[in-house]
């Protein structure tokens, strides 16, 4: 199921929360580019990624009218602009604009900063989507090592980089590696009262493929359940990353022999599809 590991990576860096450090506006134009900065996120939590994609567009050209063109601001919007090109699995659209971002941050903020990492991972995901697995993996570790050494080996926003390289070397079919640096990433989320809900839960089941490889398809299921109760408390239950969690729940189900399990499983994430494709339709942005 590598094409699973592959779609389930993307979801480990499409949360905002994560991106660079801002600049806080202050002008009446800066107000304008922030609003539609939120609006674009706040449209990306609901699911609705090609609404959030075309606000971010707007954000990203009042962002350089504002602040100029090499500015951290408009990195911020390039970063928001990609991740949601990504999720839409647009991946030539994703890259440029994440080369971009990265560029300007480094060249702002330093080649070993914590904002630096988030840019390098988004490249290196976007690399990864595109099966360039060779060109993924230097960026996916360059972030893992600036985090370390920034926040520590501990630290939640480390897990996010050690499940990352996990989910390449599971999609690269290196199963011992993958489940190194998987389990490392979940022993810092299960220290946590919530849990991750998109990286944290990305870990759980993307082990819980590493286990069923494996056979050890008890592990696994319980894996998969605990992402999906996770994923359910956070976003509700027909929210795009939790059919993410459904689709690779039914395959699993499927190949542990469960195949009544695996049909209600895969109802419901038809369900889900059928409400995300209603809802991106052009004209339904709140």
């Amino acid at each position: 199921m590598v094409g699973g590991s592959l779609r389930k990576l993307h979801l480990t860096l499409i949360a905002f929360g994560s991106a660079l450090c801002l600049v806080t506006a202050s002008s009446a134009q800066e107000t304008s580019w922030a609003k539609l900065r939120d609006q674009a996120s706040q449209l990306h939590q609901q699911g609705k990624y090609a609404d959030a994609a075309e606000v971010a567009q707007e954000a990203l050209k009042a962002a350089e009218r504002t602040f100029g063109t090499q500015h951290l601001n408009v990195a911020k919007s390039l970063e928001i602009l990609s991740v949601l090109y990504f999720a839409q699995g647009k991946m030539a659209e994703a890259e440029p604009l994440a080369k971009r971002a990265l560029s300007i941050v480094e060249e702002e903020k330093g080649k070993e900063h914590l904002d630096t990492a988030t840019a390098v991972k988004i490249l290196g995901g976007i690399y990864m989507m595109q099966g360039r697995y060779d060109a993924a993996e230097p960026l996916l570790k360059r972030a893992l090592v600036i985090s370390e050494r920034t926040i520590g080996p501990g630290h939640p926003e480390t897990a996010k980089h050690l499940g990352n390289l996990g989910g390449l070397y599971l999609a690269r079919g290196k199963r011992f590696k993958a489940e190194r640096y998987l389990k490392r990433a979940l022993a810092i989320w299960d220290k946590e009262a919530n849990p991750d809900p998109v990286y944290g839960v990305t870990s759980m089941t993307n082990l819980a493929e590493v286990y069923a490889r494996k056979g050890k398809y008890d592990e696994a299921e319980r894996l998969y359940q605990r992402g999906l109760a996770v994923r359910e408390r956070a976003f509700g239950k027909d929210h795009p990353q939790v059919a993410d969690v459904l689709r690779n729940y039914g395959a699993f189900l499927h190949k542990a022999g469960k195949g009544r399990e695996a049909v209600s499983v895969e109802e419901r994430l038809k369900n889900i599809q059928s409400k995300d494709s209603r809802s991106q339709r052009p004209g339904n942005r709140p």
